[in-house]
């Protein structure tokens, strides 16, 4: 499994709506990393791949920080099983686990 993350995915100069329309095609999840400013206030660019990957039927798998209230989670994440953010280890393990069943 391959993995295409967009930090280091998108070139200098290069469209981010076209580089990450590109990775969400050649890609089969969508994994969302939420923290707890972009839970209060989710930026524009999150909605815009929430909406590719689901308009494009990827699985979504959000991820969320410990104690954040679950109302403050977009809406369109919060109506999917959500991963909750608890110690790296056993986040990554879940992931895993669910990666393996995509």
């Amino acid at each position: 499994m391959s993995v295409w993350f967009d930090e280091f995915g998108v070139q200098p100069g290069e469209s981010f709506r076209d580089a990450l329309e590109s990775g969400l095609r050649d890609s089969d999840v969508l994994v969302a990393l939420l923290d707890a400013e972009a839970s209060a206030t989710p930026n524009l660019w999150l909605f815009f791949e929430l909406g590719a990957a689901i308009a494009m039927g990827k699985k979504v798998v959000p991820i969320v920080p410990k104690g954040v209230d679950p109302s403050a989670v977009p809406l369109d994440l919060r109506l999917r099983r959500y991963l909750v953010r608890d110690t790296p280890e056993q986040t990554a393990e879940e992931l895993s686990t669910t990666l393996q069943a995509a």
